[in-house]
C-alpha cells in the first residue's frame, strides 16, 4: 500500500511553523514592553548593547539621572550611559567607557547634583571639563534650570565654568533656556519633579541634538 507522502510536513513546512511560533512568542513579550517604558528602554537598550558588537553606534549619552530619564533618546543606535546620582567627577570617568563603543559622538550633561550638594570648586570643576572637552567628538549640553532659585543661581556658576571650557577647544554646547519663565525657574510643564525634564522638555533637547546631527 503507497503511504501519501503529501500529508507529511516537509522541512520547509516546519521551519515555516517554526518562525510563526517564535514570533508569536515574541510578540506575548512585547506587549508588556510597550506598556512599561522602563521595561521598554531596557529592552532597547539591551538590543543597542547587541548591536554594538557589531556596528559602532551613533551616539553615546553619559550623565546622571537627567540623561538617564532621555529614554526618549534611545535607539538600536544609541547607548544610554546616564546614571542617577553622579557627580560631574563620576560622569567624567565614563568617557572611557562611552569611548569604548567607539561613537560618533558622545552627548554628556553633569553638574545638576553637584549644585544639589552644593560641591562647587570652581578650579576643579574647570579642570574636569577641560579634560572631558579634549575628547572631539564630545556634545555639551548645560544643566537645565529648576523650580529652585537658589539652585539655580549654583547651576549657572557650574554651566559658565562647563561654558568656558566648551570654548576653549571650540566644542558644541547645548543650552536649555527656553525651558525657563520669566521668572528664570523651569516651566512646571517641562518638569516632573521640579529637576527633572518632562517628556515635552526631553522632546526639544532631542530637537536641539538632532538640529546638530546627532
Amino acid at each position: 500500500m503507497a503511504i501519501d507522502t503529501s500529508l507529511r510536513p516537509t522541512s520547509t513546512h516546519r521551519l515555516s511553523r517554526t518562525i510563526l511560533i517564535v514570533s508569536l512568542i515574541a510578540n506575548l513579550f512585547l506587549i508588556p514592553l510597550l506598556a512599561n517604558s522602563y521595561l521598554m528602554f531596557t529592552y532597547r537598550e539591551t538590543l543597542a548593547n547587541w548591536m554594538a558588537k557589531v556596528i559602532h553606534p551613533d551616539t553615546v549619552f553619559i550623565g546622571d539621572s537627567i540623561t538617564a530619564s532621555g529614554r526618549l533618546f534611545n535607539s538600536a543606535r544609541t547607548i544610554n550611559l546616564g546614571t542617577n546620582g553622579l557627580h560631574t567627577d563620576q560622569i567624567a570617568v565614563l568617557m572611557t567607557n562611552a569611548n569604548s563603543y567607539s561613537p560618533k559622538h558622545i552627548a554628556i550633561m553633569a553638574g545638576t547634583n553637584d549644585a544639589i550638594e552644593n560641591k562647587i570648586n570652581p578650579a576643579e570643576i574647570f579642570s574636569l571639563w577641560d579634560r572631558i572637552t579634549g575628547e572631539p567628538k564630545i556634545v555639551i549640553t548645560l544643566s537645565p534650570h529648576t523650580r529652585i532659585k537658589a539652585l539655580n543661581e549654583r547651576i549657572d556658576g557650574i554651566n559658565a565654568i562647563v561654558t568656558a571650557a566648551a570654548a576653549k577647544r571650540h566644542r558644541p554646547v547645548i543650552s536649555l533656556s527656553e525651558l525657563n519663565g520669566q521668572d528664570g525657574l523651569i516651566q512646571t510643564r517641562y518638569t516632573v519633579d521640579g529637576v527633572h525634564l518632562s517628556p515635552a522638555a526631553l522632546a526639544i533637547w532631542r530637537a536641539k541634538l538632532s538640529a546638530l546631527g546627532i
